[in-house]
């Protein structure tokens, strides 16, 4: 058989392993898409980024490949942006992949996630929390440095017995066999799993004396020994900003021979925040704070470099209030070459290595418990002297802003300026620490090299002369089309054709005209330029909201591009018809999910929220049939963004085109997901409205054609549009009845 029908007849197996249906095909552009990955997958080489639409089948077009490359002893890498992704991957799809492979091949693929460290338990921290709770109420303590792994596993028992923390006594009762953060059954507060877990720098290593108990390196074990490995963005991210091998690279999880990415429209994002820092005054008292927690502060030696760094938090308060005045204030930028710190930087850099110094003297006899905070403690005051050194460096490729405080209420205390940095272009960091790998020691490319069983290498680079790329696939319902750019992917980007090709044929795009209903939308003049009056525009838009709302019945969404617009989109709308339909919005005290949840159950009613309701949130039938966007969610300029646009422009490309590739489709690509939570199901259909008659090609305010084209790409799904609101309204009057034949007339 060849190539490309193994690949079919796989494919196929497993759709219809996973829906049930015996007569089951793959989607074409699911089927598309699995032949590309499979292309660069089986050649070991060459790159896709592909836009595959809701309802591709993304994950089993993804995992047969790498089904076929484990086959052949190849190990994939997949990440995914969030964790019920991940789920799906593992719980949904991959057993379906898995059955049919075993099947057909008799061979049983292995699949494991990989978390970060502090996704997990850590035996030694919690059972230093359990003994600390008993001494607080004057019992005896447990110790749990058995001479056996039965009387270790016997003592966690017993203090799990004992304590009454409800988070401690799960993490160490018999039956928590994985120790994952996911499965704890309670409600978790803010920085309450700290007390449970520990992170790579502050883990003691050999030194545990609960090592064979350890969570995180049973997770990691078992990782190195799966043929497909499912992680998530942010441990990508951190291995690209801080060029330290998490993942690729690691010598305890092995090698991996390609690397998949889904839902690759947040990678580039997450590695700036990953990349991003900030020092204040409050970063250096909380070191402080951190020192005094570990080490007696009635010892002269202790209460004398306390002082010292309470000290230098004040000078440290004083230099950064004094920079913000040079640069400008709040978001003001800070040129390359500048060091923002020349007094107080030195101070603190000298002040950590002195505490860490005293900190590991003080600690050298302490017991594993006590060296565990130590190391903790150690671990966070040398970020601060790290971050310090990179702030005051800057260099080609970052953003570093002075940064005030938010106002606070009264009486609070009061907050301290701070200086910022973030990655700006993050291309090279994905291309050389993601984008390819190690190649082993004393082995010839190409070849695997198995796991050498280590646990505590993660975070050491191996001895390497150079560099092996990887084929890297990645996938999203919606790429902007400056994401290879981005990611430093130097390939064309791929589009696949919609499973939802005839929904959208039965929905219609609404976009008004700049006077609805006798008013007229309110502008600005700046000279002769006329612009939309955002501060006006919610008043203005709320008129046209409503009556779309009315002639639904409901059954509607609306996604505001600021707070305080939604917020008063709410308020309105629940004057406005009281008793017809319930209104819900992300301020009514509720979590994203409940919120969400009520507004599901309730099929009439209108949910509205900002940003964050643009993405993960749909409704089955008619209950979502109505999606309202206020207008373009176009983010305000900022000191990263810009620096984005500089990198562009110092590249080449002109002003004008590079803040479209940065402002312009970081906008589209929210627009597209906005208007995407119309659309989930075949059988779906409806409206969406964007009340911002910039998109409209003959209005005085109109967007540049460069711009309007980047915005209207993210609405090319949609075959049917119109300007006339009568001609909405009956749509939606229509809803239910022929909204298809409704959709074309309107066309």
């Amino acid at each position: 058989m060849s190539a490309p029908s193994e690949l079919r007849a796989l494919l196929t197996a497993a759709v219809r392993e996973s829906t049930g249906l015996d007569s089951a095909e793959p989607r074409d552009g699911q089927m598309k898409l699995s032949r590309d990955i499979d292309r660069v997958l089986q050649a070991g080489e060459g790159h896709v980024a592909g836009i595959a639409p809701t309802g591709s089948g993304k994950s089993l077009a993804a995992l047969v490949p790498a089904a076929r490359l484990a086959l052949q002893g190849g190990r994939t890498l997949m990440s995914t942006e969030s964790l019920g992704l991940q789920h799906q991957v593992t719980d949904k799809d991959f057993p379906a992949v898995r059955k049919v492979v075993a099947e057909q091949y008799g061979r049983e693929l292995e699949i494991a996630v990989l978390k970060g460290w502090s996704n997990y338990v850590c035996a030694s921290a919690t059972a230093a929390q359990a003994n600390a709770e008993l001494e607080r109420s004057g019992r005896p303590t447990v110790s749990v440095t058995g001479s056996s792994l039965a009387e270790q596993r016997e003592a966690l028992t017993t203090l799990s017995e004992l304590v009454t923390d409800p988070l401690v006594k799960w993490a160490l009762a018999p039956t928590t066999t994985t120790g994952d953060k996911s499965e704890y059954p309670g409600r978790l507060g803010d920085g309450e799993w700290e007390k449970v877990s520990t992170t790579p720098d502050s883990c003691l290593k050999a030194s545990c004396p609960l090592m064979d108990l350890c969570f995180p390196a049973a997770a990691r074990r078992k990782a190195a020994a799966a043929d497909i490995v499912v992680t998530n963005h942010h441990l990508l991210a951190v291995q690209a900003a801080k060029a330290v091998p998490v993942v690729i690279g690691s010598s305890s999880l092995g090698d991996f021979d390609a690397v998949v990415i889904d839902e690759a429209h947040t990678l580039p994002g997450i590695v700036r925040s990953a990349g991003a820092l900030e020092v204040s005054e409050r970063r250096m008292t909380s070191a402080v704070r951190t020192l005094v927690r570990v080490l007696p502060e009635q010892d002269r030696e202790v209460a004398d470099l306390a002082a010292a760094g309470r000290s230098i938090a004040e000078q440290l308060d004083q230099e950064v209030a004094a920079v913000a005045k040079i640069v400008g204030g709040d978001g003001a930028k800070l040129e390359e070459g500048f060091d923002p710190l020349p007094k107080a930087g030195p101070l603190i850099e000298r002040w950590c290595a002195d505490a860490a110094r005293l900190i590991g003297a003080m600690t050298k006899v302490s017991s594993g418990t006590q060296q565990l905070e130590a190391m903790k403690a150690s671990a966070r005051i040398a970020r601060i002297a790290q971050d310090v050194d990179e702030l005051r460096q800057g260099g080609i490729g970052v953003a570093r802003w002075v940064q005030m405080p938010s106002k606070r209420s009264f009486g609070a205390r009061e907050a301290n300026p701070a200086i910022c940095l973030s990655p700006v272009d993050v291309s090279g960091a994905l291309s050389s620490q993601v984008w390819s790998a190690p190649v082993p020691q004393g082995e010839e490319e190409g070849e695997r090299r198995l796991p050498d069983g280590s646990v505590f290498e993660d975070e050491e680079p191996r001895p390497e002369s150079k560099r092996r790329p990887l084929p890297v696939v990645a996938i999203s319902a919606t790429l902007p089309r400056s994401f290879t750019y981005d990611a430093g992917l130097p390939v064309k980007l791929s589009e696949y054709p919609s499973p939802f090709a005839d929904a959208y044929e039965n929905s219609l795009l609404y976009v008004p005209r700049m006077e609805v209903m006798g008013r007229k939308i309110p502008l600005r003049t700046y000279g002769r330029r006329k612009a939309l009056d955002t501060r006006e525009h919610p008043a203005w838009a709320l008129a046209i909201m409503r009556d779309l709302i009315e002639a639904n019945g409901g059954h509607a969404i609306v996604l505001s591009a600021t707070s305080s617009a939604g917020r008063e989109y709410s308020t309105q709308l629940r004057l406005l018809a009281p008793g017809r339909w319930r209104v819900y919005s992300q301020w009514d005290g509720m979590s994203k999910e409940a919120t969400t949840n009520a507004w599901r159950s309730d099929a009439t009613s209108v949910l509205v929220g900002t940003r964050s309701y643009m993405t993960g949130v749909d409704a089955p039938g008619r209950t979502c049939s109505l999606v309202i966007i206020d207008r373009v969610p176009r983010g305000a300029g900022n000191v990263v963004d810009d620096a984005r646009v500089e990198v562009m422009v110092a590249q080449g490309k002109s002003e004008h085109r590079a803040r479209d590739m940065v402002y312009a489709m970081d906008a589209a690509q929210l627009l597209e997901q906005a208007a995407g939570r119309l659309i989930r199901s075949t059988s779906d259909s409806g409206m969406v409205a964007i009340l911002d008659p910039r998109l409209l090609k003959s209005q005085d305010i109109a967007y540049a054609p460069t711009t309007r084209k980047i915005y209207m790409d993210a609405l090319r799904y949609f075959p049917n549009k119109t300007a006339d609101l009568s001609v909405a309204r009956d749509f939606l009057l229509a809803q239910g009845e022929t909204p298809g034949q409704v959709a074309k007339a309107a066309a």
